[in-house]
């Protein structure tokens, strides 16, 4: 899938021949942001996933054919944090409740192919690379004495390198010849998945041995994808969402005029 993104990629640098303008500028996000994930979801008391909520921001890049077609290819870093709360269950039917988090940076490069109206709305779509930078987690247990850590690195139960798709629709505001402002709503998923499958005694060491300090160690969603509503081990892959509004603004450089036809004599 990493070949066939970039061969994408070259095809779309190769088209500046035939674009008439070369666009470059600046965007930012703000998200709503899911790890979707089978097992996590039917887990009932013990973990329940929470609206959460990140941002991005970054460059974008790309060639407008015309006035209503265009190819952006953009490089973001995006952040996508999980919330969680739930209850820990012990022996002799004791429990403790607490609140948790895994968060993730990425560098995300989405391609973007965009067709739009003469009144300036457009519906976009592409496919997306992301690279995972930093991952840390938390566990806060509202009782003390119990289980918790703070910013963790919990790199370890994420794959390296995600692909998914995006898609999303909104206007183009032309402020002048050259500057246009954006805005829309994006959605994103991914297609690969973004969690590892591990054994049992792997996961347990990295989810309980401290010993292993920032190394091999993973967060909530790692433990719990592994584990069905029976807890029983039955690993589940995990699915990244995300869904917001967009904001941009790009400055059009003119590289090709459209040719007038002479009236024949």
């Amino acid at each position: 899938m990493r070949k066939l993104f970039f061969a994408i990629v070259l095809i779309t640098i190769s088209a500046n021949a035939k674009a008439q303008s070369t666009l470059f500028g600046v965007n930012a996000n703000f998200n709503t942001t899911w790890l979707l994930n089978k097992n996590i979801n039917e887990a009932g008391s013990w973990i329940n996933p929470e609206a959460s909520f990140a941002n991005s921001i970054g460059l974008q890049g790309g060639y407008l054919f015309g006035k209503n077609t265009a190819i952006k290819l953009e490089l973001n870093t995006f952040t996508v944090r999980q919330k969680y709360n739930g209850e820990f269950q012990f022996a002799n039917n004791v429990s403790v409740n607490y609140k948790g988090e895994d968060k993730v940076k990425f560098y995300d490069i989405p391609l973007m192919f965009q067709i739009s109206n003469n009144g300036g709305m457009y519906f976009e779509f592409g496919p997306r690379m992301m690279l995972v930078r930093t991952s840390l987690g938390s566990i806060d247990p509202v009782q003390p004495l119990t289980y918790e850590y703070n910013a963790r690195n919990i790199s370890h139960q994420f794959h390296k390198t995600i692909f998914g798709v995006a898609a999303g629709l909104g206007i183009n505001i032309k402020t002048s010849e050259r500057i246009v402002i954006n805005a829309g709503v994006r959605f994103t998923r991914s297609l690969s998945d973004v969690t590892k499958e591990m054994d049992k005694s792997e996961l347990f060491d990295s989810f309980y041995n401290e010993q292993n300090k920032n190394e091999n160690l993973i967060g909530l969603t790692g433990l719990y994808s592994h584990y069905n509503k029976d807890f029983e081990y039955d690993y589940a892959p995990t699915t990244l969402f995300t869904g917001g509004i967009m904001f941009g603004v790009s400055m059009n450089i003119i590289t090709k005029k459209k040719e007038e036809k002479k009236p024949v004599e």
